[in-house]
């Protein structure tokens, strides 16, 4: 597993991440601010005090803020925006995080994306009522 502690307003937080490799982290869409950015879209505001963190392996059963299993990226269209977040809020009721790394303007109207998803598998607090995207 890899953990990634993150500086906040609120306090540190650590992001447990499973089924990826460092590499893909350092990538250039860069996956972890694609979840980063949902993550204070859906989780109420996320204000990072620090832009740099803190990357490290960590044993899987390592305590974390909030674990991830990666479930890897895809290209996504949708008729309009509104369908985007009709479909994130789809996945969130599963407990995946639909979460764009890329935007392509269009023309026709339609949303397209490149979308990195991250399967929820643990927080700390599990009475936590499942987010929704607005």
């Amino acid at each position: 597993m890899l953990i990634a502690y993150l500086e906040t307003a609120a306090g540190q937080i650590s992001i447990g991440l499973v089924d990826i490799s460092k590499e893909e982290l350092e990538g250039p869409l860069q996956p972890f601010d694609s979840l980063v950015s949902a993550l204070a879209a859906v989780r109420g505001p996320l204000m990072l005090t620090s832009t740099h963190s803190f990357f490290g392996e960590a044993p899987a059963d390592t305590p974390a803020t909030l674990t991830f299993k990666y479930l890897g990226a895809r290209s996504v269209e949708f008729p309009n925006e509104a369908a985007f977040y009709q479909s994130a809020n789809e996945f969130l009721a599963r407990g995946v995080y639909e979460c764009p790394d890329t935007f392509t303007p269009a023309d026709d109207g339609k949303f397209r994306a490149r979308c990195e998803y991250f399967e929820l598998i643990a927080e700390e607090d599990p009475s936590a009522a499942a987010p929704t995207l607005h």
